[in-house]
C-alpha cells in the first residue's frame, strides 16, 4: 500500500460510504482516486492500495480496494487536521502546536497529551480533546488495517464499522459468525472466510453451529419452514466438512438454546415456527369470532350483480355467500373460472352495503392490476399493513386494522411471515377472504399457506371450476386446465390463437428464436418488447436466464454514448434496463420478486435510481446485490404477474425444475399471448413431473389443532 495526502474533494455519496478525491503520492503526481473515502479531508494521509483503470467519463484514476487512514506526519497536514477534527482549535492554535511540537506532534499528542499544555493558548481541556481525537484516528486505523487483513473487502469493512465501531476488528477476530447472525449483508460464507483468516479450526462448535444456522436459512430460502434432523445434518455436512457427530451435537446445543426449535423429527428455525405459531393461532381466532356481515350485504347482492352485468355461476354465488357469512374463507380455481369477477362482485357488494372492507395483494404490480379491475383502490398487505421502514408495521397485535374484511388476491403468493403480520392485525370478527390459484408455483419467501390453509381442513374453501364462456375460446385458459389434468397443451406453430409454439431444440437456437420473437415478431403484432417477460426455469446454461438477459439486453436496450452503464459483480444494469429485485428491502418498502426499471445511473457515484410501479428508489453500490437483470426472469418470481404477452423457453436441460405447475404459472401469466420456444419433448417432461413441491413445516397440523382437533370444516374442491 502507498500513502497518500487528500489535496481535494471530488465528491462524496449522500450516504457517507464513498467518494472520489484528488490525492497525491508521497513522491508524485496528483491523481484521482475514488473508493471508501467519504469523510476525507484536505491534507488527510491515507495508505491505500487500489487499481489504476480507465474510467469511460472521467479518463484515469484509481480504483481503492483498501483504505486505511494515518495520522499525518508533515506540519501541513498536522495543521490541517488540528483545524478541522477538533472543535476550538483553530488556524493560529494549530500552526502554534505544529511549531512547538513538530510534524510528529498527533504522535505525541496521542501518547503524551500533557505536552500540549507546553503550547500557548492550549489549556487541561483543550489538550485533552486534541488528544482523544489524534487517538480516535489511530484506532480507526488500528480497526481497518486489522478487517483489511482478515481479507474483508471495503463494502464488508464498512458495514462492520458501522455496525460495531472499534469493536469491529475484535468481533470479527474472535467471534466471526456472530457477523452472518447480526450485520446485514454478511452471509455464512464471508463470515467464514473471515474465520479462517482468524486462524479458526474448522470444527469449531461455533462454526458448527453457525453451518447449521445457515442450513436452515439456505432452507428457507428454498421455501421449508423447517428439515427432518437427518436432512439437515447432511445439508450441514456437506456445507462444513466435518463429522456427523459434532453437527447434531450442535443442532442439540441449539435446541438447548433457543437458537433453533425441535419439534418431532422437525427443526424449525425460532422466526419460521413462531410465523406458523401466529398464523394458526390468528386464524383460529378470526373464524371463532367470525360474524356474518350485514344483512344489507345480502340484500343488495342482485341489484350490484345486474349492474356490473355478472351473471354468477352457482360455485361464485356460493363464494360470495360464503364471504357474507364472515369469518375466513379461501377461493381458488384456474383461469377462466371466475376468481377475479367473483372478488370484484364482492367489493361492489360490501362498498354498497357500507362495510369497511380493503383490497389487497401481495405485490405492487398485482395491487396495481386488481384496483385496475375491481375500479377501487387496492395497495401492497404490507402497506395495508402501515409499513414504514424506520418504524416497522403501523397495525399489528397491538394496533389491530380498523377494517371490517380485508379481501386478498394472488394470495397463493403470500409467504408464510407475512400472513402473520396480516392476521394478527385483524380485529375479532374481521373477514378475511383470501383468493389465489393452488395449482401455481408456492410463494417465492417460506412457506405454502394457501395451500397449508386447504390442508388444514379447518379453514372454508371454495374452489371454481367453471369455465366462463368468455374464456372459453381461450388457448390460454385451455392449456391451463389440460396441463392441470396432465394432458398435452394444443401448441400451434401458427400465428392466429393466443397461444404460439416455436420448435427449438439447440441452446443456441432456442436463446436466438427467443430474441426473435420478442423483437421481430411481438412488435409486428403490436407488442412492445419492453413490457415482455421471457421466462425460464434456470439462471445457468447455454440458454439460462443469464444468458438470456445478456442477449435480450443488445437486441432490446443495446449500449450507446447516452445509456450510462454500471457493472457489479457478474451483472451489468444499464440506463432503461428492466430490473428485478430479489429479496425483501423493508428500508425502501420494495418486496421481493418487484420489476422495475432503471431511470438512472450514475458510475463514478456507483448508484442506480428504479422506478417501481409504486415508488422509485435509489441504490448504493453495496445494495445492488438486491438487484438483478430482469429481461429474462425465472417463473417463481413471475408469480402474481399478469402480462399482455410473455415468451418462455423449455428445454430438457432445465430437467430438474421442469414440473406440472411450473409450467402451469408459465402459462398461465400471459393474458393474450402466449410464446412457447423450445422442444415438446420438455413440455412432456414436465407434465409428467407433477411430484407436488411439498414444502416443509407444520402449519397444516397446527391450524387443524388450533381449530379444535379433528373436527373440522368441509372443504370444497
Amino acid at each position: 500500500m502507498e500513502s497518500y495526502r487528500i489535496l481535494r474533494v471530488i465528491w462524496e455519496s449522500p450516504d457517507g460510504g464513498f467518494a472520489v478525491v484528488e490525492a497525491v503520492p508521497e513522491d508524485g503526481r496528483p491523481v484521482r482516486i475514488a473508493g471508501q473515502l467519504a469523510g476525507a479531508k484536505p491534507g488527510e494521509v491515507y495508505r491505500i492500495r487500489g487499481e489504476a483503470e480507465d474510467h469511460p467519463r472521467y479518463g484515469p484514476q484509481i480504483r481503492a480496494t483498501t483504505v486505511v487512514p494515518e495520522l499525518p506526519t508533515t506540519a501541513e497536514g498536522v495543521a490541517a487536521f488540528l483545524a478541522d477534527r477538533v472543535p476550538g482549535v483553530g488556524p493560529e492554535t494549530a500552526a502554534s502546536i505544529v511549531t512547538a511540537l513538530g510534524p510528529r506532534a498527533l504522535e505525541i499528542a496521542a501518547e503524551h497529551p500533557e505536552r500540549l499544555l507546553e503550547v500557548p493558548g492550549v489549556g487541561p481541556v483543550r489538550a485533552a480533546a486534541i488528544s482523544e481525537a489524534a487517538r480516535k484516528h489511530r484506532e480507526t486505523a488500528e480497526v481497518l488495517s486489522a478487517l483489511y487483513a482478515l481479507g474483508c473487502t471495503p463494502g464488508t469493512v464498512r458495514r462492520l464499522v458501522d455496525r460495531y465501531g472499534p469493536d469491529a476488528a475484535r468481533i470479527a477476530l474472535h467471534d466471526p459468525y456472530r457477523l452472518c447472525r447480526e450485520v446485514t449483508g454478511i452471509g455464512f460464507a464471508t463470515a467464514d472466510r473471515i474465520a479462517r483468516a482468524a486462524g479458526l479450526r474448522k470444527d469449531d462448535p461455533r462454526r458448527v453451529e453457525a453451518g447449521v444456522l445457515h442450513a436452515l436459512d439456505e432452507a428457507a430460502g428454498e421455501g421449508h419452514c423447517a428439515l427432518p434432523e437427518g436432512e439437515l445434518v447432511g445439508k450441514a455436512a456437506a456445507i462444513l466438512d466435518v463429522e456427523v457427530g459434532a453437527i447434531r451435537a450442535a443442532v442439540r446445543r441449539l435446541s438447548d438454546g433457543g437458537g433453533a426449535v425441535r419439534e418431532g423429527d422437525l427443526v424449525f428455525s425460532p422466526p419460521l415456527r413462531d410465523a406458523e405459531v401466529r398464523v394458526s393461532r390468528h386464524v383460529a381466532r378470526l373464524l371463532r369470532t367470525a360474524r356474518p356481515l350485514p344483512p344489507r350485504a345480502a340484500e343488495v347482492l342482485p341489484d350490484v350483480l345486474g349492474r356490473m352485468g355478472i351473471r354468477p355461476t352457482e360455485e361464485q354465488l356460493r363464494a360470495i355467500r360464503a364471504v357474507l357469512r364472515g369469518g375466513v374463507l379461501v377461493v381458488t380455481g384456474n383461469p377462466g373460472t371466475g376468481k377475479t369477477t367473483t372478488l370484484r362482485a364482492v367489493a361492489a357488494v360490501l362498498e354498497e352495503a357500507g362495510v369497511e372492507a380493503a383490497l389487497a395483494c401481495p405485490t405492487g404490480r398485482a395491487a396495481q392490476r386488481l384496483a385496475e379491475l375491481a375500479g377501487r383502490p387496492a395497495s401492497t398487505v404490507h402497506r395495508l399493513l402501515g409499513y414504514d421502514p424506520r418504524r416497522g408495521f403501523t397495525f399489528g397485535e397491538d394496533a389491530r386494522l380498523p377494517a371490517e374484511a380485508v379481501l386478498v388476491d394472488e394470495a397463493s403468493m403470500i409467504d408464510l411471515p407475512l400472513m402473520a403480520r396480516l392476521v394478527e392485525a385483524l380485529p375479532d370478527g374481521c373477514t378475511l377472504v383470501l383468493v389465489g390459484d393452488v395449482d401455481q408455483l408456492p410463494p417465492v419467501g417460506p412457506g405454502d399457506v394457501l395451500r397449508d390453509l386447504i390442508r388444514s381442513g379447518a379453514v372454508p374453501c371454495v374452489r371454481l371450476a367453471t369455465i366462463h364462456r368468455a374464456s372459453a375460446s381461450s388457448l390460454i385458459v385451455a392449456n391451463a386446465h389440460r396441463i392441470v389434468r396432465g394432458e398435452f397443451p394444443y401448441l400451434p406453430t401458427s400465428p392466429g390463437r393466443d397461444v404460439l409454439f416455436v420448435p427449438a431444440e439447440d441452446p443456441e437456437e432456442q436463446v436466438g428464436a427467443a430474441v426473435r420473437a420478442l423483437t421481430r415478431m411481438l412488435p409486428h403484432l403490436g407488442y412492445d418488447p419492453r413490457d415482455v417477460p421471457v421466462f425460464c426455469p434456470m439462471y445457468r446454461g447455454p440458454n439460462g436466464i443469464d444468458v438470456l438477459n445478456d442477449a435480450i439486453r443488445e437486441a432490446v436496450n443495446p449500449a450507446g454514448p447516452d445509456k450510462p452503464e454500471l457493472r457489479r459483480g457478474r451483472y451489468l444494469f444499464r440506463l432503461h434496463d428492466r430490473v428485478l429485485q430479489t429479496s425483501n428491502n423493508y428500508r425502501t418498502g420494495i418486496m421481493n420478486g418487484e420489476l422495475g426499471i432503471i431511470t438512472d445511473v450514475d458510475p463514478e457515484r456507483g448508484r442506480v435510481e428504479v422506478a417501481f410501479p409504486q415508488d422509485a428508489v435509489t441504490y448504493t453500490r453495496d445494495e445492488l446485490d438486491e438487484l438483478t437483470p430482469a429481461w429474462a426472469i425465472s417463473v417463481h418470481k413471475a408469480q402474481g404477474g399478469e402480462y399482455p404477452a410473455t415468451v418462455t423457453l423449455v428445454d430438457t436441460r432445465h430437467y430438474v425444475l421442469l414440473t406440472r405447475n411450473l409450467l402451469y404459472t408459465a402459462v398461465t401469466r400471459a393474458r393474450e399471448l402466449c410464446v412457447v420456444v423450445g422442444s415438446r419433448r420438455a413440455i412432456g417432461m414436465a407434465l409428467r413431473n407433477n411430484t407436488p413441491s411439498l414444502r416443509v413445516g407444520a402449519l397444516a397440523r397446527r391450524v387443524r389443532e388450533e381449530v379444535e382437533g379433528e373436527c373440522a370444516t368441509s372443504t370444497a374442491w
